[in-house]
Order: structure tokens, then sequence, then C-alpha cells
């Protein structure tokens, strides 16, 4: 006996959320400009990062580093302040609001993540939910930060961590998922 599945049974649903064109244009632009501009250019070159950054309505401090490996995407939703260090193939997916605050590090291979999707639609819509780092916190390498996290000013995230949900200001976290130690 065959059970129909409910894809069979259910009127269908799009294949793809739709997007405006107005935002295609801009991350398409915003891809071709990385690619060239943004990470070609040698690391002491960061007051054009910057100001390419900004130019795509990110919001970064004067006094923030950002390697040129770094991986951005949706700069427009991006905020760093002042002495926060983007390190070495970092992923910042900024698809919901992504606020480094000052004197933060986000070490090597870090993956932040602001979005998931809504998986009790057929379509899966991405559903953007803002992270929150705060003031002198570190990130080691190859954390990764999941959509709606806030971590607290002081906070430490050993490698290789998997933040999932909010941690306290001034702790040390580490494990999979994080939690302080």
């Amino acid at each position: 006996m065959t059970v129909p599945s409910p894809s069979m049974t259910d009127a269908p649903c799009q294949r793809f959320a739709p997007r405006s064109i107005r935002r295609s244009r801009a991350q398409a632009t915003w891809r071709i400009c990385n690619m060239v501009l943004f990470g070609l250019l040698p690391n002491r070159c960061i007051r054009w990062r910057r100001f390419l950054l900004g130019l795509f309505g990110a919001r970064v401090h004067p006094c923030a580093f950002i390697d040129r490996t770094a991986v951005l995407r949706d700069p427009w939703n991006l905020t760093i302040e002042a002495d926060a260090t983007i390190g070495h193939r970092v992923i910042l997916d900024c698809a919901g609001a992504i606020r480094i605050a000052a004197g933060s590090r986000i070490s090597q291979y870090s993956h932040l993540c602001s979005a998931t999707h809504d998986h009790t639609r057929c379509d899966m819509r991405i559903v953007p939910m803002p992270i929150c780092i705060g003031a002198n916190v570190w990130l080691a390498s190859d954390v990764f930060v999941g959509p709606g996290v806030t971590i607290g000013p002081g906070t430490v995230v050993g490698a290789r961590a998997s933040v999932l949900h909010d941690l306290a200001g001034g702790v040390i976290a580490v494990g999979e998922p994080a939690r302080a130690i």
C-alpha cells in the first residue's frame, strides 16, 4: 500500500521565496565588489575596505579592522564598533543585523549566521534574527554563532564552540552547544 506524501496532497508551493529586484541587484553588485575590490587588496588597505563597506551601508568605525579574506554577505546589516577585529576567513552572514561592539575579536574561520529558515512553511522562507556581540568579547578559532544570539560583554568563547543560545557577560564558554564553565 502506498501512502501519498504530503507534497502530493497539499497545494503546490513556490520553489523560492520572492525577493525584491532592488535587493537582488544590491547583492549582485556587492558580490562583484567583494571579489574584485575588497578581497584583492592587501590588509594595509583597511581604510579602503571600510570605505567600500560604508558605500554598501555598513557602519564600520574608523578604528575597526577587517581582514581582506573575511566573507561578508549583505553588509548593509553590519555594525562594527571601535577596535573590533574581524580575522582571517571569518564569515559574517548578515541576512539579519549583526552588531559587533567595541574591542571584540572574531578569530579566524568563525561564522556568524544571522538568519534561519522557517521549517513550518513549504517555501522555507528565510527568517532574519539579529546577532549582538558585546564589548570585549573574544570568539576563538572556528566558532559558530547562530541566529538570534546575544553574547554579553567580556565573554570568551573557546575554539570550535557552537553558540546557539544567549551567553551572559564575563563567562568562558566551550562546547557544542556552548556552555559557561
